[in-house]
C-alpha cells in the first residue's frame, strides 16, 4: 500500500532580530505500525532579518504567506515574541513597533489559509511535546514538568506539564532581570562564558520555582560556540538537579510548533 498524500504546513517564527520561516510536511503511511500517527519532514527553512517598522513587516508577512499559497499550505501559524490577546499583540519588548497590530485581521486580508498565532516559547515548547509523541523521539526524553526556555533577543519561557502546555501568566511578561539580559546579547559578539553565567543561575531558579525536573534549551543564540555546555553547567552548579537538554528542533522549534498550531491549537 502507499503513502497518502503530503498535507504541508507553514510555521513563521518571529522574533526580535530575525524571522525564521518553514514548510513542513506530514505524511500518513499506511503501512506504518500506526497508519493514524503523522510522519513530520521539514522541507525547507528560510531566515530574514526582522523589519524594523509596521508597513515593512506586513510586506515581508505577505512574501512569506504568497509563498505558502504557491505550496498549497493547508494552514500557516504564527509565533511571536509577546502577549498576544484575541490575536492582538499587546505588549512585545522587542517588537514595539508591532504594539496594537491585530495580527487575526491582519492575515484574514492577506490569504485565505487558515492562521493561527501564539507567543512563540509557547510553540517552541509544543514543538518539544507534540512531534516527539508521534515519531522517533522517545518518551524518555520528557519530564512530568518542563521548563522550555528560547535564548534568542530576549529569553522566552513556557512550562509543560505532562505533555500539555501551562503556561502561568507570570511567564507571558519579562522577568525582572530580561532588561540586563538583553543589554548582555546586545554586545559585540558577546562571549559564552558571560552569557552562561548570567542566565545559569536565573533559569536554575525559574525551573526549580516552577517544579520542574527537565530544562530544554532552544533559540538562535545556542550558534555560540559552547554557550549550551556552559549554561547547562551553571545550571548544575547554583541548584538545579533535574535534566537539561537542547531542543530536539534547534533553532527551527518556534517555527515547528507554530506549524502545528494549525493541526491541533493549544489553549
Amino acid at each position: 500500500m502507499g503513502t497518502r498524500a503530503p498535507t504541508i504546513m507553514t510555521g513563521i517564527d518571529v522574533g526580535g532580530t530575525k524571522i525564521r520561516w518553514i514548510f513542513l510536511k506530514s505524511v500518513r503511511s499506511p503501512s506504518s505500525r500506526d497508519a493514524r500517527a503523522p510522519r513530520w519532514h521539514i522541507v525547507s527553512s528560510h531566515e530574514i532579518p526582522t523589519p524594523r517598522t509596521q508597513d515593512s513587516f506586513i510586506a515581508t508577512l505577505h512574501t512569506i504567506l504568497a509563498a505558502a499559497e504557491r505550496r498549497n499550505a493547508a494552514s500557516v501559524g504564527i509565533g511571536i515574541a509577546g502577549t498576544l490577546s484575541h490575536g492582538i499583540l499587546v505588549h512585545s519588548p522587542h517588537l514595539p513597533f508591532l504594539k496594537g497590530m491585530d495580527f487575526t485581521a491582519t492575515l484574514r486580508h492577506a490569504t485565505s489559509i487558515p492562521c493561527t498565532i501564539d507567543n512563540d516559547a509557547r510553540c517552541a515548547a509544543y514543538a518539544e511535546v507534540a512531534i516527539p509523541m508521534h515519531t522517533h523521539h522517545s518518551r524518555a526524553t520528557h519530564a512530568p514538568v518542563m521548563l522550555v526556555a528560547t535564548l534568542g533577543t530576549g529569553v522566552g519561557r513556557a512550562i509543560v506539564h505532562n505533555g500539555i502546555l501551562h503556561t502561568p501568566a507570570s511567564l507571558e511578561n519579562a522577568e525582572p532581570w530580561e532588561r540586563a539580559y538583553r543589554k548582555i546579547a546586545a554586545l559585540s559578539n558577546p562571549s559564552a562564558n558571560l552569557l552562561a553565567e548570567f542566565l545559569g543561575p536565573r533559569l536554575a531558579r525559574l525551573a526549580v520555582s516552577h517544579h520542574a525536573s527537565m530544562i530544554v534549551l532552544g533559540g538562535g543564540r545556542l550558534r555560540t560556540k559552547g554557550l549550551f555546555a556552559l549554561v547547562r553547567n551553571e545550571c548544575m552548579r547554583t541548584g538545579f538537579s533535574g535534566t537539561i537538554r537542547r531542543s530536539h528542533f534547534r533553532q527551527n522549534e518556534g517555527a515547528v510548533g507554530a506549524a502545528l498550531l494549525g493541526v491541533t491549537p493549544q489553549h
